[in-house]
């Protein structure tokens, strides 16, 4: 996701000491040198992984285009139903595209983290089962 902070980071602070991490994800050569600062700060003992840009942090249309050729949320009891997005993610894809391969105009960078979280559960090779449960809250 995203939000606007001050010049002090207190927002990010505060979302940090609220909810600390295990693992953070990141696109490699992104994050400021002030947020890095801040995540190294708060966070010693959390593991910080910089991944590749486009071919292991995709883009929001990749997310989508991934989500939906994999297969990951087929109604079970109607295989022939084809591909059916959750409604938090189908909130974030454009109106217009009823195949729900555009991202929405607010929803680049939301979908661009979750297809990083989509990446590493591949890698982990959890994907299927973590992704299937369809479990996911706006």
């Amino acid at each position: 996701g995203q939000f606007l902070d001050d010049r002090h980071s207190s927002r990010f602070r505060t979302l940090l000491a609220h909810n600390t991490p295990v693992q953070i994800l990141f696109e490699r050569g992104n994050p400021s040198a002030e947020t890095q600062k801040i995540m190294k700060s708060l966070l010693p003992s959390t593991v910080q992984e910089g991944l590749t840009a486009g071919s292991q942090f995709w883009n929001a249309s990749k997310t989508l285009k991934t989500l939906i050729e994999e297969g990951y949320f087929q109604d079970k009891e109607n295989s022939n139903s084809g591909a059916v997005l959750p409604p938090v993610i189908r909130s974030m894809t454009a109106e217009s595209d009823s195949l729900g391969l555009t991202p929405g105009e607010n929803s680049e960078l939301a979908l661009s983290a979750l297809g990083c979280c989509v990446f590493y559960l591949k890698k982990c090779i959890i994907d299927k089962e973590i992704l299937s449960m369809a479990k996911f809250e706006e």
